[in-house]
């Protein structure tokens, strides 16, 4: 039970990074909507440091908490829609050698702007296709940026308490 506890609060506190991510993120003035996913370096992180049902919920709870704390309904549907393509892409991915995390970031990056895309196609009509461009090369600049942060992290970030227990096979770590 002592390591339940243990990883619930290790994934409480990854869940409070990423909000804080996606907070700086609205202090970040870019143009066209653009946005970095900084939030999506703790998402990578827990993709490959982590089992795979930990990242789904941190970053579905992430967008729900964002939605309610920085955003509104609409950009909570842009958002679970971006992000369930986007982690889609991600998994797959991930499991295929040759993709490092920065190839996998890029991808998600760019799935999550077609995400996004197809959102705001079901809400606005056709003529946003359009936007599609914008979408890809900005996907392509933050997704890379976004996987070198986290390639970072995963090297450099010691393994975290329970992911200590797990390789000595500690029952009551």
């Amino acid at each position: 039970m002592h390591n339940r506890a243990r990883t619930v609060a290790e994934m409480g506190v990854l869940l409070s990074l990423s909000l804080v991510l996606s907070y700086v993120e609205t202090l970040v003035p870019l143009p066209a909507g653009v946005k970095l996913g900084l939030a999506n370096i703790v998402t990578l992180f827990l993709l490959y440091r982590r089992r795979t049902v930990e990242a789904i919920t941190v970053a579905f709870l992430r967008i729900v908490l964002s939605a309610l704390l920085f955003g509104s309904p609409v950009s909570f549907f842009y958002s679970l829609l971006g992000g369930a393509l986007s982690l889609s892409v991600t998994l797959l991915l991930i499991r295929i050698p040759i993709f490092s995390p920065i190839g996998v970031s890029l991808a998600g990056a760019v799935f999550h702007n077609i995400g996004q895309l197809v959102a705001a196609i079901v809400l606005l009509g056709q003529n946003i296709i359009l936007y599609l461009p914008v979408l890809l090369l900005s996907g392509t600049v933050a997704g890379t940026l976004i996987g070198i942060l986290a390639g970072v992290a995963i090297e450099k970030i010691p393994p975290l308490p329970s992911e200590k227990a797990k390789k000595r096979g500690d029952r009551n770590a």
